[in-house]
């Protein structure tokens, strides 16, 4: 039998601290619910395990946080030890955020990242220098966790690190660099985009970059030129950030875009017509709102109601 299913509840409390008057002082008595939880960590099945683990993120007393910890370190199966870092993340407590720290180093991808997604719960300089240290990852799983991590920071002094991102040699960390910089709205973020949009060889990531530039002012240029992509999806990204910024240069797209065998470019086609069209363009929504898909449908819908809303202020204007 493994050993660690045969481990008892007193070992298990005597290799962590105990918290006294100084650390916050122990909360109230754990529930009827939460000992029954704990009892079943030390469960033969694996999925009670992983259960249990996952509804103890909802306690927040010190001997819930001192079992997953345990649990994260010696449980034989790395779905528990993921579980039991989630919970720690949902937890929010600060006493264990040593511990994940130290689980961000883990050998296993799948346990570190899950350290990684875990401790960014936490407000502490820590996170943010080991989310640049893992931003330079060998793997790009983690590099782009890393990054993605990164932008929801919103700090002014990490902006030049994500746009060296944007030049990564993985498709999915310069997509996560894109994302990461929406709400930015300096020149140089938008002269980089641009670039992006202009020279990347992933359709998506340009699509990405298309769709940011729409809250970037100044740059209706660089998006009137994607008009003319070799992809349909960035070209209707285009033409709805053109929209957005009250241009009507991609409606000729979005048009086009109604028909798209891909039923995204169709969905953000109807938005396009809805935001930019008038009249004229009304029976392509009207079309759309009989297509195969739902969700063409219900962006056509939608875009109907957002066309008559927005006639009837111009004319009441």
């Amino acid at each position: 039998m493994n050993k660690f299913l045969l481990v008892t509840a007193a070992a298990v409390l005597s290799v962590f601290p105990v918290y006294g008057s100084e650390g916050g002082g122990r909360e109230e008595t754990l529930s009827a619910a939460a000992e029954l939880l704990l009892e079943r960590l030390y469960s033969s099945e694996e999925r009670e395990r992983v259960n249990s683990a996952l509804r103890l993120g909802r306690y927040s007393h010190p001997e819930v946080i001192e079992r997953l910890i345990y649990l994260a370190r010696e449980d034989p199966s790395d779905s528990v030890r993921r579980v039991a870092l989630r919970s720690l993340g949902s937890i929010g407590d600060e006493r264990a955020l040593p511990a994940i720290l130290e689980f961000t180093e883990d050998d296993n991808t799948a346990v570190m990242i899950e350290a990684v997604s875990a401790a960014v719960r936490f407000e502490d300089p820590r996170v943010k220098e080991m989310l640049l240290k893992k931003a330079e990852a060998s793997n790009p799983m983690v590099r782009q966790r890393a990054v993605r991590f990164l932008g929801e920071f919103n700090e002014r002094d990490l902006e030049g690190f994500i746009l060296e991102k944007l030049g990564d040699v993985s498709e999915g960390v310069r997509m996560a660099a894109v994302e990461s910089l929406a709400g930015r709205d300096s020149s140089r973020v938008g002269e980089a985009l641009a670039q992006v949009l202009e020279q990347d060889r992933s359709a998506a990531v340009r699509a990405a970059a298309a769709e940011v530039l729409g809250g970037v002012p100044g740059m209706k240029d660089p998006l009137k030129d994607a008009l003319t992509d070799s992809d349909i999806t960035v070209r209707v990204r285009a033409a709805e950030s053109l929209a957005v910024l009250g241009s009507r240069a991609g409606l000729g797209v979005a048009v086009e875009g109604i028909k798209a065998q891909d039923y995204r470019a169709r969905v953000i086609s109807c938005r396009v017509i809805g935001m930019a069209g008038g009249e004229n363009e009304r029976i392509f929504l009207e079309r759309a709102a009989g297509d195969h898909d739902r969700r063409v449908q219900r962006a056509a819908e939608s875009a109907l109601r957002e066309m008559d809303r927005r006639l009837r202020q111009n004319k009441s204007n």
